[in-house]
C-alpha cells in the first residue's frame, strides 16, 4: 500500500488492512462512500464464510511418554481422534505412546503454509519447542 489514500480530500486510515475514511463533519458523499465500502466488506466476508475454504493447522502433541509429535492437518479434531484410537491412521511415531493431549497449534490458509512450519519446528530441539508450547518468546528468541 502505497501513499496516503483519501476519498475527496478526506484522509483515510488503515484499519485490520481495511481502509476507511477518518472520521469528518458530516458530509452525504462520504456517508455514502462509507455505506458502499461496509456493503462491499459484508459481502467480501459473506462469500468467504460461504466458501468451502479449508483451514489447515500446524499442530504439536505431547504424548504419554512426554514426548512431542509434530502434524498438520485441515481438521485438528478429527486427527486428534485418529491419533488417539484409529491405529490404521495414526502415525507409527505413536504407537504405544497414546493417548496423546494437544498442547499447541497454528492455524494457515494454505497446506503448503502448515507443511512448511511443520518442517521447520521438527528440526528444533525439545527444549526450544516447549519454550514454543509456553509462549516464551524471549528463551525462544536465544535457542
Amino acid at each position: 500500500m502505497g501513499g496516503r489514500l483519501t476519498v475527496g480530500h478526506f484522509p483515510l486510515k488503515e484499519i485490520i488492512g481495511v481502509q476507511i475514511p477518518a472520521p469528518q463533519p458530516f458530509d452525504s458523499s462520504l456517508h455514502s462512500s462509507l455505506m458502499a465500502i461496509a456493503i462491499y466488506e459484508s459481502n467480501v466476508v459473506s462469500e468467504r464464510s460461504e466458501s468451502n475454504h479449508k483451514m489447515y493447522y500446524f499442530y504439536i502433541l505431547r504424548c504419554s511418554d512426554n514426548s512431542l509429535y509434530c502434524g498438520q492437518t485441515n481438521n485438528l479434531e478429527r486427527r486428534i481422534h485418529e491419533h488417539n484410537f484409529d491405529k490404521n491412521k495414526s502415525a507409527k511415531y505413536l504407537r504405544g505412546k497414546t493417548l496423546v493431549k494437544l498442547v499447541y497449534s497454528e492455524t494457515y490458509l494454505t497446506l503448503q503454509e502448515a507443511m512448511k512450519r511443520e518442517i521447520q519446528i521438527k528440526k528444533w530441539t525439545k527444549i526450544k519447542k516447549e519454550a514454543l508450547i509456553k509462549k516464551d518468546f524471549k528463551l525462544l528468541k536465544r535457542l
